[in-house]
């Protein structure tokens, strides 16, 4: 992402006078929905998309990969609860966004944020039977940790660690178990098994570059809820103190 954003800055898209301003959208809106998740280019992006939350208010935004990035950037700056369910829903409804897995995870965890819990659980598993139709490992894994977080956020903790174990094995086979980790500690907390969740958050190396990404910083603080749950006070309180730093100076 953050080779992406030195070598394709989003300005140089203002610049393509004769691309197609349909190509434009949805290249921009890629790069943004990507961006908002390394915490390196967190400010750049929130400085950009004000203006195509404006648009979007309009009526002109159409490209789905758009309206899911607006959706995702939205729920992490504070756009009302109402604006970012809107935004998703268009973006959910345009069939195209079921092509690019991200963002249709991005949509669906947003959706899911602003606790629109049966709709989101219902577009997640459109997305998990896509991905075992494709046999698609990153997207079965992608799709599986926000089915898990949606199942967490309504209190079904049983669906929820289903859908986090399915996803914490792949997310390990593919080296990118990040994401998928931060859903399963916090469930493990939730269900009382204060031991399990100990031994998995303290099994992982947290350090850069995964501590760039706010799925990394998340980790961070989940590791230092179960540190706290554990006993251990002085490094919790020091885990939550860093993730919150981290993410505050990102801008989120």
């Amino acid at each position: 992402l953050r080779l992406l954003f030195a070598h394709l800055r989003l300005g140089a898209l203002d610049e393509g006078e004769d691309l197609d301003p349909a190509l434009v959208e949805r290249m921009e809106g890629l790069m943004l929905g990507a961006g908002a998740s390394d915490l390196t280019a967190t400010r750049r992006v929130l400085a950009r998309v004000e203006r195509h939350f404006e648009r979007a208010r309009r009526g002109e935004v159409s490209d789905p990969t758009m309206l899911a990035a607006l959706g995702q950037t939205g729920a992490m700056t504070g756009l009302p609860a109402a604006e970012v369910a809107r935004l998703c829903r268009l973006a959910l409804q345009d069939e195209r966004l079921l092509e690019l897995a991200p963002a249709y995870q991005a949509a669906t965890y947003a959706l899911s944020w602003t606790d629109q819990l049966h709709e989101a659980a219902k577009a997640q598993d459109v997305g998990i039977a896509e991905a075992q139709r494709r046999g698609s490992a990153p997207m079965f894994m992608q799709l599986s940790t926000v089915r898990a977080a949606t199942a967490l956020r309504a209190g079904e903790l049983e669906a929820a660690e289903d859908h986090s174990q399915r996803a914490c094995e792949l997310a390990r086979e593919l080296g990118v178990d990040h994401f998928a980790l931060m859903i399963m500690i916090r469930v493990l907390l939730e269900r009382g098994r204060v031991e399990d969740a100990f031994e998995l958050a303290e099994s992982r190396m947290l350090g850069e570059p995964g501590l760039g990404l706010w799925q990394g910083v998340v980790v961070l603080a989940e590791r230092g809820a179960v540190r706290i749950a554990h006993g251990d006070l002085e490094r919790g309180l020091a885990d939550l103190l860093d993730a919150d730093r981290r993410m505050t100076g990102a801008g989120c």
